[in-house]
């Protein structure tokens, strides 16, 4: 949360933020254009259902933990906020390179490899904090 006189942000809503924005993206554009063909390509085999219906469930699912202050979701908001990060990149590219893709796509691309830093950021501040040492104060004298 940003308040009105500081420029800290709460990593916690920032990381869950940005899943919580990020995966419903996910599921829209890997379902919007053609539904069917979507559900066929996610049901062929383990790995398409694993990399196209339980990671964006589970993405969401992590988002609305980090953002209730779970404990341990520093590892598990990097992870998701990486795959939203690529799955970013490849819309945004596969986009271009397509040529005929609507911008909506390329703007979702873009969109996503934003909130994938933002995750990936409020994440890793997170660990880094979680990490670190507190060591006894020297006696003065």
């Amino acid at each position: 949360m940003l308040f009105e006189h500081t420029t800290e942000i709460d990593r916690r809503d920032a990381s869950g933020a940005a899943l919580v924005g990020g995966f419903p993206v996910v599921i829209g554009a890997l379902y919007a254009p053609n539904p069917t063909v979507a559900v066929d390509a996610a049901t062929a085999g383990p790995r398409a259902a694993a990399s196209l219906v339980v990671l964006p469930v589970l993405g969401v699912a992590t988002g609305i933990y980090a953002a209730a202050s779970g404990p341990y979701s520093g590892v598990p908001v990097f992870c998701l906020g990486s795959y939203l990060g690529v799955f970013g990149i490849s819309l945004a590219f596969g986009a271009l390179a397509a040529g005929a893709v609507p911008p909506a796509l390329l703007a979702a691309g873009v969109v996503l490899v934003g909130l994938a830093v933002v995750a990936i950021t409020s994440s890793l501040l997170r660990l880094v904090e979680s990490a670190t040492v507190y060591l006894p104060e020297r006696p003065r004298g």
